[in-house]
């Protein structure tokens, strides 16, 4: 997961570095953490889209942001089916 041509983030936000994060992204790992906000959780889906085009294996997504992650996640993500 590459950030060519992102804006800085502000210093108070916790980033890998681009070598660790190729490295996970590499053993299928899509690691988001620090608070959960659109740009971050955009940049999670197009890895975890990304992983899911180029191979069967599976996907392991690990989660450490802020409390209220499950408010945050209810509204901002829309279901992937409906009954």
């Amino acid at each position: 997961m590459s950030l060519a041509g992102k804006t800085p983030e502000p210093p108070d936000r916790r980033r890998l570095s681009a070598w660790l994060q190729e490295r996970l992204f590499e053993r299928r790992i899509v690691l988001v953490s620090g608070r959960l906000d659109a740009d971050i959780a955009a940049e999670a889906a197009a890895a975890l889209m990304t992983l899911d085009t180029i191979g069967e294996e599976p996907i392991d997504l690990h989660l450490d942001s802020a409390a209220r992650l499950s408010q945050s996640l209810s509204s901002s993500i829309p279901p992937i089916c409906s009954a």
